[in-house]
C-alpha cells in the first residue's frame, strides 16, 4: 500500500492505478447501417455511439449491396421465410459497411445495438432509441469473432486499415 501511494504521490498528471492485470482480446468487428438508418439521417449518430464507446474505426464503405454480396452475407437465412424481403431490403439503397476495432469489439458492439427488434431494446441503445419496429432494425453487427472474420472478408476484401489510435492507452487499458 505505501509503494502505491508513494507511486500517486508522485505522478503526473494523476495517474489511474490498475491493481489486477487485465487481458485485453483485441477484436475487428462488421457493422452494416441498413437502409432505414441511411434514410432516416442517423448514420453519423450511430457512428458517434461506437466512436465515443471507444471502438476505433478501421474501415468504412458506402455502397449498394449487390445480390452476389447479399447472397453471401445472408447465405444461412437462404431456406428462411423472410430471406427474399431481407435481400430485397438489403439491395434497396445504399448501405454503410464500417470495421471497428477494440477490445471485445464484438460484444461492446452487440450490446451498443441492443435487441433485434427496437420495440424490445432498452432505452440507450441504438436499436431503443431509434426504433420500434419489427421489420426495420437499423444496424447488423457480426455475432461472433468467426462470423467477424467472414463478414469482414465479403465486404473489405481488400482489408481494413491498420493504425495507431492514440487516446488508446486512455481508452483501453493498455500500456
Amino acid at each position: 500500500m505505501e509503494k502505491l501511494a508513494k507511486f500517486a504521490e508522485n505522478a503526473y498528471p494523476p495517474a489511474l492505478v490498475i491493481l489486477e492485470t487485465q487481458i485485453l482480446t483485441m477484436e475487428t468487428t462488421l457493422l452494416l447501417l441498413k437502409p432505414d438508418a441511411l434514410h432516416r439521417g442517423l448514420v453519423g449518430r450511430i457512428l458517434t455511439r461506437f466512436e465515443e464507446k471507444g471502438l476505433q474505426l478501421v474501415g468504412m464503405r458506402l455502397m449498394r449491396m449487390s445480390q452476389e454480396i447479399a447472397a453471401k452475407h445472408y447465405a444461412e437465412h437462404v431456406e428462411r421465410p423472410f430471406y427474399p424481403g431481407l435481400v430485397s431490403f438489403m439491395t434497396c439503397s445504399p448501405i454503410v459497411a464500417l470495421a471497428l476495432r477494440g477490445p471485445d469489439a464484438i460484444a461492446v458492439a452487440r450490446r451498443l445495438m441492443g435487441k433485434t427488434f427496437g420495440i424490445e431494446a432498452d432505452a440507450g441503445t441504438i436499436r431503443g432509441d431509434f426504433g420500434c419496429s419489427k421489420s426495420y432494425n437499423l444496424i447488423h453487427g457480426s455475432d461472433s469473432a468467426e462470423s467477424a472474420a467472414r463478414e469482414l472478408g465479403i465486404f473489405f476484401p481488400e482489408g481494413t486499415e491498420d493504425w495507431d489510435l492514440i487516446t488508446s492507452p486512455w481508452l483501453w487499458d493498455a500500456e
